[in-house]
């Protein structure tokens, strides 16, 4: 993609960049994809603990009470 001419000079071959940047556009949309899902299963274990420990700190104040 970079060319030399007779004189040294370095340029870039732009059309050349196109078919490698179209499928880094398309490489980063598959990994956003699996980010997003994967930072869903997360939010929803995170979700899952928080209410764990609600509960766990719930019971832990009823006992608290009763003493």
């Amino acid at each position: 993609m970079v060319l030399t001419d007779k004189d040294g000079y370095k340029s870039v071959d732009y059309s050349g960049l196109t078919p490698v940047l179209v499928e880094t556009i398309k490489d980063l949309g598959i990994r956003i994809k699996e980010l997003n899902a994967k930072n869903e299963r997360a939010e929803l274990e995170i979700a899952k603990l928080k209410a764990s420990v609600e509960k766990l700190m719930q019971s832990t104040n009823a006992a608290e009470a009763k003493k």
